[in-house]
């Protein structure tokens, strides 16, 4: 076991809160994000829009997903798939979900990489695509 020997905590001073933090950032974080304190809000700046975040990042996440601001969108490239997602995760989710036929080797580039995906049934089926090749 590791004991933190010689170590400053930096204290929560929130009522009954008795978090403590290695350094003094982390502790600002947890008093921003958990009791409101010093908090810093990033705002929408689109007409009409009263959204506002903690951190940047969401702010500009809300801006491509409702406003269609600064969107980078990910396309599919199967021939004939006209399906786009704003988020890579969304278009994974694309190929994982329709059917082989559609979309054959759209996230694997060797046979090695296929062994990392948890479906047998998509692994005999684009290990068959890279042997007739």
């Amino acid at each position: 076991m590791i004991h933190a020997v010689d170590v400053t905590y930096y204290l929560c001073n929130a009522d009954g809160c008795e978090y403590k933090a290695k350094t003094a950032g982390n502790l600002k974080s947890h008093k921003a994000m958990i009791h409101d304190i010093d908090v810093t809000y990033y705002l929408c700046n689109t007409d009409g829009c009263e959204y506002k975040a903690k951190e940047a990042g969401n702010v500009k996440r809300h801006k491509a997903a409702i406003h269609d601001i600064n969107v980078t969108y990910y396309l599919c490239n199967a021939d004939g798939c006209e399906y786009k997602a704003k988020q890579p995760f969304n278009l994974k989710q694309h190929y994982k979900n329709t059917p082989f036929e559609f979309h054959y080797i759209k996230f694997a580039s060797s046979p090695l990489q296929l062994l990392q995906h948890r479906s047998w049934f998509l692994i005999r089926n684009l290990l068959r695509v890279f042997i007739t090749q």
